[in-house]
């Protein structure tokens, strides 16, 4: 039987030393790439809010009129367009993440603009809708109780097409947002209240769609 030869030294470490470059290699390319993405997601996010400001403010300095098709359909797009990016950015960095946070303080500032645009485009041009305010909470505690009532509120937009949603983070530090859950007397998040009713935290569909008829 032949003596089994044992390769030099020098030949075991230069494999490991290759193995270790190139799994740094691909990690690195790995790290680029999703680094790109997020960066993109980011820029899309920032200049899509920049878009939602734009065309609010073209009703002010333009005097472009709300109640045309096309503002209704450039204001609706850049307002659900940036709904879709914070999900993503979430999934992708997470919630804690100071760049989504940020982000989603611009948001809440943006959702709140088009509230108030809405509300003109309610009294203005006889649109038959309701605003439907919905104060999540995303800490460990309340996370799963936020996302129940989000599906909930998913399924009545589904069926009830006069329903119009603002989902806005309450722990988010931002003035506005905390007026906002004084002047709604919002005693606890996740709640939802329809402006000028009382806020409620829906258990089942029953409970939401009881709150929504009879307000």
């Amino acid at each position: 039987m032949k003596k089994r030869k044992f390769q030099e030294p020098w030949m075991y470490i230069s494999s490991l030393i290759i193995g270790n470059l190139l799994f740094i290699l691909i990690f690195t390319i790995f790290f680029q790439v999703n680094s790109y993405k997020n960066s993109k997601m980011i820029k899309e996010s920032v200049d899509n809010t920049n878009k939602i400001f734009e065309v609010s403010f073209s009703t002010e300095f333009l005097n472009e009129d709300i109640c045309s098709r096309e503002f209704e359909e450039k204001f609706n797009e850049a307002f659900y367009f940036h709904i879709r990016k914070i999900s993503d950015l979430e999934k992708a960095l997470g919630k804690d993440d100071w760049r989504v946070l940020t982000q989603k303080k611009i948001y809440s500032l943006a959702q709140i603009n088009h509230y108030l645009v809405f509300k003109k485009q309610i009294e203005n041009c006889g649109l038959n809708k309701k605003i439907l305010f919905f104060f999540y909470n995303n800490s460990k505690e309340k996370l799963r109780e936020s996302e129940v009532i989000g599906e909930l509120i998913t399924s009545i937009i589904i069926e009830n097409k006069n329903l119009q949603v603002y989902s806005i983070d309450g722990d988010l530090d931002i003035d506005i947002i905390k007026k906002l859950i004084k002047k709604f007397e919002i005693n606890q998040t996740p709640s939802i209240i329809l402006e000028g009713k009382k806020p409620i935290s829906p258990r089942n569909i029953n409970d939401l769609k009881n709150y929504i008829e009879k307000n």
